[in-house]
């Protein structure tokens, strides 16, 4: 009983270390950054309405109201990087200023990246992980494929 009990208490031990030291799920690699864009544009976010009720001294009610537009800054962050023989072009948003800015990278960079289903993982200069949604995957033209078909003569 007490090995029954050993093992258990071993693999309940080693089971969060094995977890911890996997692999994250993706395609991981070095790849270059190629291009980073920034497109910042003003959107509504609704309506600010306000109401007033004054009471006049002959007693009379008088109201008045008014509405305004509320509007944020959003800024759209497109970023390109090539991985291997694939060009990615992934996008993320940020709005009130909260957030990472791609800007700060380095353009023909090498820079550690992975892919996770449809989200591209960078690895930042402060050591955490910027994360786009992929909009878009190319593959690269080689030299020995040319990437026109041969025409009939």
């Amino acid at each position: 009983m007490t090995r029954i009990t050993a093992s258990i208490y071993f693999a309940t031990m080693l089971l969060p270390v094995v977890a911890i030291a996997a692999p994250k799920d993706g395609v991981c690699g070095i790849g270059r950054l190629i291009d980073v864009q920034t497109h910042v544009e003003v959107i509504q976010a609704g309506t600010i309405e306000h109401g007033r009720e004054t009471i006049k001294k002959n007693g009379r009610k008088e109201y008045d109201s008014y509405s305004t537009s509320n509007l944020q800054k959003q800024t759209i962050y497109t970023v390109t990087i090539v991985l291997d023989d694939l060009t990615y072009t992934a996008q993320s948003e940020q709005i009130l200023g909260f957030g990472f800015k791609p800007t700060s990278l380095i353009v023909n960079d090498p820079i550690g990246a992975c892919v996770r289903g449809s989200t591209l993982a960078l690895d930042r200069p402060d050591g955490k992980e910027y994360r786009a949604h992929i909009l878009r995957v190319a593959r690269a033209p080689r030299a020995d494929h040319p990437a026109e078909l041969p025409t009939d003569r």
